[in-house]
């Protein structure tokens, strides 16, 4: 499949009237708040970077995708959207993971996503797998500053390996986390990404498909203040 047929697909898919997870999508104002660093792990198009940068002022974006093929067109994206917003928008052509260098990245030049191993599920198992190495990084080097208000992460079943590389942001406890959770027969079992997350005092909630992860005693404060009235 070449890369305008893989653009022209995936375009419909993120940016039409009807596109996936648009119930989601409409929400993410709601859960983005006040925040005004937003990243977006395994951005792909970028479908979540756009509608975060309508969502926030003067704020900055990061969206981070290992695909050369999807990055190219990201890449443009960004420019766009940031000429017309009040926002820093960053574009990354990196797999974010446990630590910083260079890793395989499976590609599968169509519009299926691809990722750090060769998933064995159909239909994913029927294309053309092919190994590219990347950029790898981690989100706590990404990030050794100050950390982000809100992470959310799509990275085809290596959760784990993302969260792994961001313990020192975990530990600061002030992001909040929006992850697709696979569970996919041969990535890491979707329990063990809760564990992880419970290691560092967060609870998920169910959003459409999606896991979003708050830290416990912020969840109770905001339930109080809710119930007060304010």
């Amino acid at each position: 499949m070449d890369k305008r047929e893989i653009f022209e697909i995936l375009n419909k898919n993120y940016f039409s009237k009807e596109c996936h997870e648009k119930e989601l999508i409409g929400m993410l104002p709601g859960l983005l708040g006040d925040a005004g660093v937003f990243v977006d792990v395994g951005a792909s198009l970028g479908q979540y970077t756009y509608h975060a940068n309508r969502a926030l002022r003067n704020g900055r974006i990061y969206a981070i995708e290992a695909d050369p093929v999807r990055y190219e067109e990201l890449e443009k994206n960004c420019a766009k959207w940031q000429a017309e917003s009040t926002n820093v928008i960053t574009p990354v052509h990196a797999a974010a993971s446990e630590g910083d260098g260079e890793i395989s990245f499976f590609v599968t030049d169509s519009n299926v996503s691809g990722g750090l191993f060769v998933r064995g599920d159909t239909p994913a198992s029927k294309l053309n797998w092919r190994e590219v190495t990347v950029k790898s990084l981690s989100l706590d080097s990404l990030f050794a500053e100050d950390p982000p208000d809100f992470i959310k992460i799509d990275v085809e079943g290596a959760e784990l390996k993302v969260l792994s590389g961001a313990v020192g942001i975990l530990k600061k406890s002030r992001t909040r986390f929006l992850i697709e959770v696979h569970n996919f027969p041969d990535s890491v079992n979707p329990k063990e990404v809760y564990k992880f997350m419970e290691r560092f005092g967060y609870s998920a909630k169910n959003y459409f498909g999606r896991k979003y992860f708050v830290k416990r005693e912020k969840r109770l404060r905001r339930l109080y203040d809710f119930l007060k009235g304010k």
